[in-house]
């Protein structure tokens, strides 16, 4: 996983019933939507007739809540992430064919023809403009910091010298308190999974956890049994800005989702959608 890789949510490990479901959903949601020879209208795929739609296939994985995730109960696809491209997909006649896939799979799926758009909580970087194009941003985040839940004077990693935090394997997040944790005396504690490193901070195993904000704040709140707390006046070191990443041969497409981007910005669709997940960004 490379730095900026890291930052996605995803992979988290929750015992919740949709991510124990996720392996079978996903299997049957790729099935259910998989790709045909023709749009019916004798078109290629991809292609359309004048006033018809035009299909895109948009690369995406099952487990990202609040962003995208695969809900088992109705095997559809939702999220933030979600929501924001059907609402721009209706108002430009694009038509959503999702391959659900790993998160590693995505960008070579773009390049090798595969898939035409990447829906996911993706950072746009420059390593990446390298290979797909990206669409103006329409979400932003970065690191939150969770501590024990009657821990109220936290505000920052100064207040946690001498202190046990942990980091998932492989991200930023791990690099960051590799460099600051020793000037500041902090133990740290790597984890494989979300899972683990959040119930060691609820159980009072671990002092502190770095990870993706909005996922601190959205588990927080649909599992209301937890006793952490995402320290608010916490300022994040490793903010960054998402948008849907496309295909470097889809130029039109790429058109089409800036020009939705910009009229749910305009119109207050983008804040509502950011409302329904609890969820804010200053744009």
């Amino acid at each position: 996983m490379t730095t900026d890789e890291s930052h996605r949510p995803g992979g988290i490990g929750m015992k919740t019933k949709w991510l124990a479901m996720c392996g079978l959903a996903a299997t049957l949601f790729v099935t259910a939507c998989g790709n045909s020879a023709s749009n019916g209208d004798g078109s290629k795929e991809g292609q359309t007739a004048q006033g018809a739609q035009q299909t895109v296939k948009v690369a995406t994985t099952s487990d990202g809540p609040p962003f995208v995730y695969l809900n088992p109960d109705n095997n559809k696809m939702e999220g933030l992430v979600i929501d924001i491209l059907e609402d721009i997909a209706k108002r430009e006649n694009l038509k959503l064919d999702y391959q659900v896939m790993n998160w590693e799979a995505m960008i070579p799926s773009l390049k090798g023809g595969k898939a035409d758009i990447i829906a996911e909580g993706m950072y746009i970087t420059d390593e990446r403009k390298q290979v797909i194009n990206f669409t103006n941003p329409y979400f932003g985040y970065g690191e939150g910091l969770m501590v024990q839940g009657d821990d109220t004077s936290t505000k920052s990693l100064d207040d946690l010298k001498g202190k046990k935090v942990g980091a998932l394997i492989g991200t930023s997040y791990q690099t960051m308190l590799e460099e600051k944790g020793k000037s500041l005396g902090i133990e740290m504690k790597v984890y494989q999974q979300f899972g683990d490193m959040m119930k060691d901070v609820d159980n009072k195993r671990l002092d502190a956890a770095l990870f993706d904000q909005p996922i601190l704040v959205y588990m927080k709140k649909q599992n209301p049994a937890l006793t952490y707390r995402v320290v608010e006046d916490y300022k994040p070191s490793l903010p960054g800005e998402i948008g849907f990443g496309v295909t470097k041969s889809k130029q039109d497409v790429l058109d089409k989702l800036n020009a939705g981007i910009d009229e749910i910005k305009k119109d207050g669709t983008l804040k509502k959608i950011y409302e329904k997940w609890g969820l804010d960004w200053k744009f």
